[in-house]
């Protein structure tokens, strides 16, 4: 009779096909989702290149409260937000204008030609 490790032992190497088809989606999910994350710490960094990522020293949240006092940052996060509103407000009449066109139900009026 076989133990219990043995047993899955077994199973893992009847399936080893599987898992080498697996590798390469979990290489790809490391290198292109996992790896650039690295460079995502020198948001929080006082980065000196002669130092390195590592080396150089935090500086909490020095660059994003610089950021948000920006006048730039301020005008593009509110047209951000206004664009977005009107998309949300004139999408569904676009869209039914549309509808209403495509099925014939339009009076001329509206049709564009």
């Amino acid at each position: 009779m076989q133990s219990l490790a043995m047993k899955k032992r077994k199973k893992v190497y009847q399936m080893k096909m599987l898992y080498v088809m697996l590798l390469l989606p979990v290489v790809h999910l490391a290198l292109f989702s996992y790896a650039p994350m690295y460079g995502v710490i020198i948001a929080f960094k006082d980065f000196r290149p002669g130092l390195g990522i590592w080396d150089s020293h935090w500086n909490q949240f020095a660059h994003f409260k610089e950021m948000m006092h920006d006048f730039a940052f301020q005008r593009a996060l509110r047209n951000t937000f206004r664009d977005g509103l009107y998309f949300l407000a004139l999408f569904p009449v676009i869209e039914a204008v549309e509808y209403l066109r495509l099925s014939g139900d339009l009076p001329t009026l509206f049709t564009v030609y």
